[in-house]
């Protein structure tokens, strides 16, 4: 959401409410608002491939391998504003338990974080309510 969209949804709520509102955390909600009730519902798969294209890493095939082999099985059909902590906590716990290393764990949960981000930085959709602990 652009800021001239935000600053309209305030004005609006704030002529019918008489209420000034001139707070960050408000601007922010009527933007996630917008972009929750977007008509086409972004997942993780769909923000992987959009952010796939517009990525320059040498590490693109590796992120690949860890986005196939470990989070689309479990959040591929997701959006990120449905993942929530025990998700994450339960993804870890397998990914120990199949005995990866921590390094693993570690650059797998940092992928999510930055396909949600990507998501959320470009107004797709809204980003994930929490921080992810690696």
């Amino acid at each position: 959401m652009t800021a001239a969209k935000a600053n309209a949804l305030l004005v609006a709520k704030n002529s019918t409410d008489n209420d000034q509102i001139d707070t960050h955390q408000e601007i922010q909600t009527c933007s996630l608002q917008v972009a929750i009730s977007n008509p086409e519902q972004w997942t993780i798969d769909s923000l992987w491939e959009d952010y796939k294209k517009y990525t320059i890493s040498k590490q693109v095939r590796i992120d690949e391998w860890h986005y196939k082999k470990h989070i689309y099985p479990v959040f591929g059909d997701l959006q990120p504003s449905q993942i929530n902590i025990r998700n994450i906590d339960n993804l870890k716990l397998n990914l120990r338990k199949a005995h990866l290393k921590p390094a693993t764990i570690r650059k797998t949960l940092q992928l999510l974080g930055r396909i949600c981000n990507y998501g959320h930085n470009k107004e797709l959709c809204a980003g994930l309510t929490f921080k992810l602990a690696l």
